[in-house]
């Protein structure tokens, strides 16, 4: 699948799972899903594709990095942000492996 797909689907993925949590602002919720993943995905498959093979670690860091930016943009507690981000990222990483 390529880059630009992944962004989409992971976007609109990551967008329903805050849509879940925080029900209100949808746009904003999109802006914010959007800005995050596009930080985000292109660094982690880098990653996967020229520095490490570890696919487990890279997902922690990018669930890590993810939940930080959560907190402060939506100005929510750091453990609803980890829950967030999360559950986010084990929904697009099963995405990932079935597409």
């Amino acid at each position: 699948m390529n880059l630009l797909l992944s962004l989409i689907i992971t976007c609109l993925a990551e967008f329903l799972i805050l849509w879940l949590f925080i029900q209100h602002d949808p746009a904003k919720l999109l802006l914010y899903s959007l800005i995050i993943n596009c930080l985000t995905l292109p660094l982690a498959s880098y990653s996967y594709s020229f520095l490490m093979d570890n696919l487990l670690l890279i997902e922690i860091g990018v669930i890590i990095v993810e939940a930080v930016l959560l907190k402060y943009l939506l100005e929510i507690a750091y453990r609803k942000a980890f829950l967030i981000s999360l559950i986010a990222n084990g929904v697009t990483g099963a995405l990932g492996f079935i597409l």
